[in-house]
């Protein structure tokens, strides 16, 4: 049987009271807290439910309990912040799996979404209607795999991931998961914000409240981020001070990860989050549900997961109706159900600013039963995947006996599994504590069929079950362990101190140790020393604390080991760590091998000690390759290295060098090693001075300095960065790459980063007094402090023209730190330069996209910038700033197909005091002030360029494209066309004949003129078109923005004329059958026609006086009426001379009394 339609019914839950816990006066009938001046605790009568699954990822037993407590803390915040009923939320912490990312170095963008469709399948296969999956890390996660962010989240998968340092982490990501596209927006980046609150069918519920003007609340903005609350001291469990009456200042929760103390729930996310909690859900019943998941990226290749069919009987009906894909479920030739959703290509970070995807992932839960055939996935037009669906379910079975088994330490479960239809088989494995009533997810998509699983996250208990899910594909079978079994894990001990292979100087030794163990206690711990029990704890043993003993020792080498046992009479044992006491061992050198050096540098070599008290001396002997010995005696510069700086030589090959240490008790130790010397080194692997002329340097690795990384101090040279890091200014002033005086010199393919709160005038790059050079392909992240003038520019060129910065890409957060600075000073040049194909972005107050800056008497003139992007989020951060001080020249600049964003109080185009500058083809937008402003300077001009209002005190002019063509009626391009134009004073401003494509070319016109604060406008035009046997067209056109005119030229083809001709029997004019006069020349009416002229065709009445002629120019003269065409008919009511067409009908005449009347047209010089 085919089931066509689903019995469904509706769940409504309804918001019935709010009851306020605190006494304060509101109105009665006052619901919406919008309107409040705080946010306030409230009681809730009933809410959807919020179930939360929080997911232990990459923690070992040592530290699980850190992922206990961070769950509590996150618990907690959720609580007190979330508007939900009581008992309506539902967390569930799973702390007894060891979930592995399977991600070890730099976290992509792929990876991160194939960890949240992991997290999100493994909690929904548990059974447990899970709305929300929260996976939780150690801090310095991300950071260890190279992200700065604290935590992301994706809103379709309903999932995310933080780090255990921030109490408000999991409320931050999943509020960005409540709502569709998209539910609360971060509230500590404008630029973030906006990008969110431009999704499609999508507006930030929280952050603007000026009203939504389209940009984040500017006090969200301000340390510690995040939009400002109030709220009840009381209130806030994490103060401890439920007795105050105070009420404190705090950030909404949708600021970024740091200042947890602060943290607490605005007014309009808390109505937000209220209304979607409120909401009716509509719930679908059906025999099973399925669970659809896997990856799609932008051109619709879709990459399936395996599908698991669910033994439950209701879902969550979610389907977008403004989705343009679809999960078409079929039953044979019928569809059984449909689902609409949208992908979302987007990464929603805290910490950082989201991250646009081209590839995103998607799980879906859907009704389900046996008669389902086929699964497809389809956009709007094309079905993009599908999946066969096989008539029998797999079979499985276990083949480990379980019955009266107990584990103490890992154990391995294995199972058989077939198929009837030849499909491949798939596994999930989950376990239960409590005899099967709950199960817990701990592998996933595996293909072997057995399991090891590790027991040290497992509490003590003996109602164990595991199960296991075999599928197809899609239909889903499972196999339950044959009975219970018990688990009964030893303790986990670590060894803290001393390290393994420590020597140690004194005898009284303390031996540090941590345990732990799940549900039981410890019960006592002993040192072993050399293999025999040495010392019993003679104090209570306090859980996943620093424990330990002291013991008296006599100069020799030991083994030590730590042995603990459990109130389940279960026993841990570590490993032994190996101890030498007083004694000088022989390894106690450690050298840092030296990359290959270069002739003429001062080559540093340290030694380290790892017994550096007593040294008497420590020397140096170096052996070139000639067999020169040099000899030095070392200088201690720490507790225990030693250097030598200034050794060089010019001599190419190996050098041997071997270190002597000698100790006060006439012991003496040594070690070796080599380097090699070179003439020139072009392949860099450190920051250094680049001096060779006419060389290309290429860097081989990520490099960092403390100051100046690369020092440019020779002509013609090329630094090519082959995608690697240079980070520099770690800790003192300095700049990525520097050169003062040196021509031609080229940055390529680098990435430049600065992350220092402190310093100030530290550059990415800067380049002084120099020419012909070139800065492409290149990223520079610089980030320093908000609250001084850093100016941390991320390129400057001071004093150097005729350079050009192309494709990088500039992103700084620094207060008045630029992203270009094209900057002269003093009698010097900066200009001539290009600045093309650049994306720009600043994020502080001060922060200018591009600076173009004359200086006492600088002259930085012909600057080119063009097809950049400029984003200025701060306050008085200009996008483009061109400014002339003192007597300088910043004159003569173009700017062409800029996009131009700007937010705060900032200008998107800014100029001073200078002139001739020519803007076009280019898009500006400031947010809140004048997208233009001019102060003084001359004849700059704006030549299509799209903005709403400016500022002008200076000259300026606004000019827009008009671009002309001309057909005939029958389609064809008509060539010698005039074509001329008038401004609204009438005086004209061009004539062009058409080419052969019927065009001209674009004219470039003037909107209006402002001078002085006067604006004078040109607008509107007269376009006029003459063609010789054409009619001669007009159209007005208001110039405000640029303007296509096609004008079509009509033309009489009459089949029989009544021509008249000149002297020479040349045709000046006819009259045709069809109703159309053409004339050679024009039309003249209301006058006398006494003075036709020889050889005129004359018209007269029957006293012989001349009511109309046409002479032999052409020219037609008309006593009365005018020279109106396309009358609708043509019947004299005196005599006339009258032309007919063929079927006897009127066409036009002229009366005896000079009046015309044609059916056609009057065509004017057109012959």
């Amino acid at each position: 049987m085919i089931l066509k339609n689903l019995n469904s019914f509706r769940i409504t839950l309804i918001l019935v009271i709010i009851l306020f816990n605190i006494n304060l006066i509101f109105s009665a009938t006052d619901s919406d807290l919008s309107n409040n001046n705080m946010s306030i605790q409230i009681n809730i009568r009933d809410t959807a439910e919020l179930k939360i699954n929080f997911i232990a990822v990459d923690y070992t037993s040592n530290n699980i309990s850190n992922f206990i407590s961070s769950s509590k803390e996150n618990i907690d915040f959720i609580n007190s912040t979330y508007p939900l009923a009581k008992d309506k939320f539902i967390p569930i912490v799973s702390s007894n799996i060891n979930f592995s990312s399977n991600v070890g170095g730099k976290l992509n963008q792929i990876e991160k979404l194939i960890l949240l469709l992991r997290l999100y399948s493994m909690g929904r296969l548990e059974g447990k209607d899970y709305k929300r999956i929260m996976g939780i890390v150690q801090e310095g996660w991300f950071s260890q795999r190279n992200d700065t962010i604290k935590g992301y989240s994706l809103s379709l998968l309903k999932t995310g991931i933080v780090e255990d340092s921030f109490r408000h982490g999991s409320a931050h990501e999943l509020a960005h998961t409540i709502g569709f596209p998209l539910g609360l927006c971060e509230e500590y980046l404008n630029s973030t914000w906006q990008k969110q609150d431009n999704i499609p069918l999508f507006s930030c519920p929280n952050g603007d409240s000026n009203p939504d003007n389209g940009n984040l609340d500017g006090e969200c903005l301000i340390y510690p981020y995040g939009c400002p609350t109030e709220t009840f001291e009381r209130l806030v469990p994490w103060l401890n001070n439920t007795n105050s009456t105070e009420i404190i200042q705090m950030r909404n929760f949708m600021g970024p990860s740091g200042n947890e103390d602060l943290r607490w729930v605005s007014k309009d996310s808390y109505n937000y989050l209220l209304n979607k909690f409120s909401a009716s859900e509509d719930i679908e019943q059906s025999n099973m549900i399925i669970l659809v998941s896997g990856l799609i990226d932008k051109n619709g290749t879709i990459i399936f997961n395996s599908f698991y069919t669910l033994n439950e009987t209701s879902v969550l009906n979610e389907s977008d109706p403004n989705g343009n894909y679809s999960v078409i479920i079929k039953s044979g030739a019928s569809t059984y159900y449909t689902h609409k959703f949208e992908p979302i290509f987007r990464i929603e970070n805290i910490g950082g600013e989201d991250e646009d995807t081209n590839v995103t992932a998607f799980a879906i839960l859907l009704p389900f039963n046996n008669s389902v055939t086929k699964i497809i996935l389809q956009n709007s037009t094309t079905i993009l995947a599908e999946k066969n669906v096989s008539n029998n379910y797999p079979n499985v079975s276990f083949t480990t006996d379980f019955t009266n088994k107990f584990f103490n330490n890992t154990f391995t479960v294995g199972w058989n599994a077939s198929d009837i239809d030849n499909d491949n088989l798939t596994y999930a494995i989950l376990i239960s504590d409590d005899g099967g009533l709950n199960y817990t997810t701990l592998a996933l998509d595996i293909n072997q069929t057995n399991l090891t699983i590790e027991n040290s996250f497992l509490k003590n208990g003996s109602n164990y079950k595991v199960k296991v899910l075999a599928t197809d594909g899609v239909k889903t079978s499972e196999a339950i362990s044959n009975s219970s079994f018990s688990i009964q894990p030893d303790p986990n001990i670590e060894l803290i101190f001393p390290t393994n292979e420590t020597r140690l100087q004194t005898n009284n030794v303390t031996f540090m140790y941590r345990t732990f163990v799940l549900n039981s206690t410890i019960t006592n711990c002993s040192l072993f020393i050399n293999g025999v029990r040495n010392l019993t704890n003679s104090t209570p043993i306090v859980q996943d604390e620093i424990m330990n003993f002291t013991k008296v020792l006599v100069n020799d080498n030991y083994n030590w080991a730590i042995r603990c046992g459990d109130s389940q009479g279960y026993i841990g044992e570590t490993h032994t760590y190996e101890l030498n006491i007083g004694n000088v061992t022989t390894r106690i050198i450690d050298i840092l091998s030296l990359e290959e050096q270069e002739f003429g540098k001062n080559v540093s070599i340290n030694v380290s000690l790892t017994m550096p008290e007593n040294v008497s001396l420590v020397t140096l002997n170096i052996t070139n390759p000639n067999g020169t010995v040099y000899s030095y005696n070392l200088t201690n510069i720490s507790s225990n290295v030693w250097r030598i700086n200034n050794f060089t030589d010019n001599v190419n090959g190996t050098y041997n060098f071997t270190f002597y240490v000698s100790y006060n008790d006439n012991i003496s130790v040594s070690g070796s090693d080599i380097f090699v010397m070179v003439e020139e080194i072009t392949n860099l692997k450190y920051c250094s001075i680049l001096d060779k002329e006419n060389t290309i340097y290429y860097l081989q690795k990520d490099v960092q300095s403390q100051a100046t990384c690369f020092n440019i101090t020779a002509h013609n040279i090329t630094l090519e960065g082959m995608n690697n890091v240079v980070h520099y200014a770690e800790n003192s002033k300095g700049h990525g790459i520097y050169t003062i005086g040196y021509n031609n010199i080229t940055i390529n393919n680098i990435e430049i980063r600065m992350n220092n709160k402190t310093l100030t005038d530290n550059r990415g790059i800067y380049f002084v007094n120099s020419k012909y050079n070139k800065i492409a392909n290149s990223t520079l992240v610089i980030k320093g402090a908000n609250n001084t003038d850093v100016r941390n520019h991320a390129i400057e060129l001071r004093n150097t023209s005729d350079s050009i910065i192309s494709n990088n890409e500039v992103i700084s957060y620094n207060q008045r730190g630029y992203g270009i600075y094209l900057q002269a000073q003093i009698k010097e040049n900066s200009g001539n330069n290009l600045v093309e194909d650049n994306v720009i972005t600043t994020y502080r107050n001060l922060e200018f996209g591009v600076y173009v800056h004359g200086v006492n008497g600088g002259d930085s003139t012909g600057t080119n910038i063009t097809n950049n992007s400029i984003r200025a989020y701060g306050f008085t951060s200009y996008g483009i700033f061109i400014e002339a001080s003192g007597p300088s020249s910043t004159d003569s600049n173009i700017l062409q197909e800029d996009s131009i964003i700007t937010s705060g109080t900032a200008h998107g185009i800014r100029i001073i005091d200078s002139s001739h500058n020519f803007i076009k083809d280019s898009n500006i937008s400031a947010s809140n002030e004048n997208d233009v402003e001019i102060l003084s300077g001359t004849n700059n001009t704006f030549l299509n360029v799209t903005y709403i209002d400016e500022f002008v005190s200076g000259n300026f002019t606004r000019k827009w494209y008009l671009n002309v063509k001309v057909n005939a009626t029958n389609g064809s391009d008509i060539s010698q066309a005039n074509v001329s134009g008038f401004n609204r004073t009438y005086n004209q401003q061009f004539s062009e004949l058409t080419n052969s494509t019927g065009e001209i070319n674009k004219k470039e016109l003037i909107e209006y003129i402002i001078n002085g604060g006067n604006k004078v406008y040109y607008t509107n035009y007269t376009i006029n078109v003459t063609k010789s046997g054409f009619d001669s067209p007009s159209q007005s056109v208001n110039l405000t923005i640029n303007k296509y005119l096609a004008f079509t030229l009509s033309s009489a083809n009459d089949s029989f004329k009544y021509s008249i001709k000149d002297n020479s029997g040349n045709t000046v004019a006819w009259l045709g059958n069809q109703g159309n006069i053409v004339l050679k020349g024009s039309c003249f009416s209301g006058g006398t026609c006494n003075n036709p002229g020889n050889n005129s065709f004359i018209i007269a009445n029957a006293t012989d006086n001349h009511v109309a002629f046409i002479n032999t120019s052409g020219d037609l003269c008309l006593e009365k009426g005018d020279c109106s065409d396309q009358s609708i008919s043509c019947n004299p009511i005196r005599k006339a001379f009258i032309i007919r067409n063929s079927s006897g009908y009127n066409m036009s005449y002229i009366d005896y009394d000079g009046d015309l009347c044609l059916i056609g047209r009057l065509y004017i010089n057109a012959l």
